[in-house]
């Protein structure tokens, strides 16, 4: 691996002499260990170094698609000064070659980042469940075996809907995933992971994937498929949504989230407070909970939108 050139960092009585360049195998442990100080919980600092190098043997993450990068003083290659990481993912580029993401807004936008603005739905998970759903549509958990399918049904939505803006409009659409880190938090703290990955109202070709959590005490919805958007896909839709409140509950989880909810989901959030009396409420994310975007390759000033978390497909 090829070192950068040597920086200096000045305080205000000292010189320090220091290297940036990508972690090698014995530093990643020593760059594991600053996160665990501030984003561990609710593990421990052993769970949270396990954890991440569980997630670096993800398909997602191995090889180059995972990578570290740190500071740290010439004479003492171990001692992690600052640290962070790259993760590959495919995304869909018009004309861009890459895409930076982080958070802190006010920091990035004094730097040329774009944040990206969008909605956070919340609905409280404090129903008893299980609930009686009346006529609603029937619906199912979705497991890992249904996802595949469901997911070549989504990728070919996606690739739609992407031509579809780009050829309307100069603007540039982000969604911003979680990954598979709650499965292992669920483990640990709970003793067996998180099996459903989802619900399915197979009625109306409705169905929505969800993510747990287990930090901020969140499910939250990462897409939701609105099947025609007719008044059938509405019902199958609020079947849905009690699904989830009835997950979080069962995971001691206080809010089913959902960013940038279309007309059909807040239409559904309507009938969940009207005929079952759950509290909802839509706002402005802010502060830390804005993601910043920066495009590289692309021109220096293009609008950035978060799309809905619902489509139909």
């Amino acid at each position: 691996m090829e070192e950068q050139p040597a920086l200096y960092i000045t305080t205000s009585d000292k010189h320090y002499l220091v290297h940036f360049a990508e972690a090698t195998l014995e530093q990643r442990i020593a760059c594991y260990k600053p996160g665990a100080t501030s984003f561990r919980h609710p593990l421990s600092e052993a769970q949270f170094i396990e954890r991440e190098t569980h997630l670096s043997q993800h398909p997602l993450t191995t090889g180059p698609k995972w990578r570290f990068w740190c500071v740290f003083p010439a004479n003492s290659p171990q001692h992690i000064v600052a640290t962070c990481r790259t993760v590959h993912r495919d995304v869909l580029i018009g004309d861009a070659h890459g895409v930076h993401e982080a958070h802190i807004t006010e920091f990035y936008s004094k730097r040329g980042w774009h944040p990206v603005h969008c909605t956070q739905s919340q609905i409280s998970a404090t129903l008893v469940a299980p609930v009686s759903k009346g006529a609603l549509p029937k619906t199912r958990l979705l497991t890992r075996v249904d996802v595949p399918g469901l997911c070549a049904r989504d990728l070919q939505a996606v690739r739609s809907d992407f031509q579809r803006r780009y050829d309307r409009d100069a603007r540039v659409s982000v969604l911003v995933l979680p990954t598979e880190r709650a499965a292992f938090i669920g483990a640990k703290r709970n003793g067996r992971p998180p099996t459903a990955k989802g619900s399915v109202c197979d009625e109306t070709g409705t169905w929505l994937y969800w993510n747990y959590d287990f930090r901020r005490k969140q499910l939250y919805l990462q897409k939701v498929v609105e099947g025609d958007a007719s008044e059938a896909a509405l019902e199958g839709v609020v079947s849905l949504l009690l699904d989830a409140c009835e997950e979080a509950a069962r995971w001691r989880l206080l809010v089913v989230s959902a960013w940038n909810a279309s007309a059909l989901l807040l239409g559904a959030m309507d009938v969940l407070r009207r005929d079952f009396h759950v509290d909802v409420r839509t706002e402005e994310r802010v502060d830390s909970d804005t993601t910043s975007i920066r495009l590289r390759g692309a021109e220096a000033e293009r609008g950035v939108e978060s799309p809905e978390v619902s489509n139909n497909n």
